[in-house]
């Protein structure tokens, strides 16, 4: 999977080198023919496009483009997956408009960088790996419009069936133990704060707690 991803950045980054020349090539063309088509506009279109730039630009002082998204859409889903509500919060909160942050992501959908199914199928899996109940994920996932019984990660995950889950909210305990007087209340609320059901939490929680006061 991740030498299908890092193809995909390195598609991604070939992608934005051909939409920047032919974006160049483009915005020459346009600025002759608006000149050609009226000369005595060319000092007003000049300083409202001064104008406007300064007011555009994001905390990197790069231009609100197209192009200026997506190379941050690179850079983030570089590290990780990323879901498209993710992007778009990310995005916004640089400012950029909503006509280019939708075209932004519509693109690098398209070419398959950034896909909601394989950010669900990654955050299942990092939760599992780190011993985490799936609660809060799967509202997220949902909240994507993606079917979580469509998923491999989790049809993996439901096959452990109920001990497999108890198991791993043990684990959870062994790894990040409780600091509390009452220990078994502590484990509740701290698996419930992990993402666990109220049925889990109550089991493990009871279950880690008596093995705790039998410990010689």
């Amino acid at each position: 999977m991740e030498t299908s991803h890092n193809t995909t950045i390195a598609n991604l980054r070939s992608a934005i080198a051909s939409i920047e020349s032919r974006s160049s090539t483009d915005a020459s063309q346009r600025d002759l023919t608006s000149t050609l088509e009226d000369p005595n506009q060319q000092d007003e279109i000049s300083v409202c496009e001064s104008s406007e730039d300064t007011q555009t630009r994001n905390p990197d002082n790069e231009s609100l483009t197209v192009d200026a998204a997506l190379k941050k859409i690179l850079k983030f889903v570089s590290m990780r997956e990323v879901s498209t509500a993710k992007l778009k919060q990310k995005l916004q909160e640089r400012d950029f408009p909503e006509p280019v942050i939708y075209e932004a992501i519509e693109h690098a959908e398209a070419i398959g960088l950034v896909s909601n199914r394989r950010y669900a199928e990654a955050l299942i899996r990092s939760r599992i790996a780190s011993h985490k109940g799936l609660r809060p994920v799967l509202l997220e996932i949902e909240e994507l419009d993606i079917d979580p019984f469509e998923l491999d990660a989790y049809l993996e995950f439901l096959s452990l069936g109920e001990d497999g889950e108890l198991d791993q909210a043990l684990e959870f305990l062994q790894l990040h133990p409780p600091h509390s007087k009452n220990l078994r209340d502590g484990a509740f609320r701290k698996l419930i704060n992990s993402g666990y059901s109220v049925s889990i939490a109550s089991q493990a929680a009871g279950q880690w707690s008596k093995e705790q006061f039998s410990r010689p």
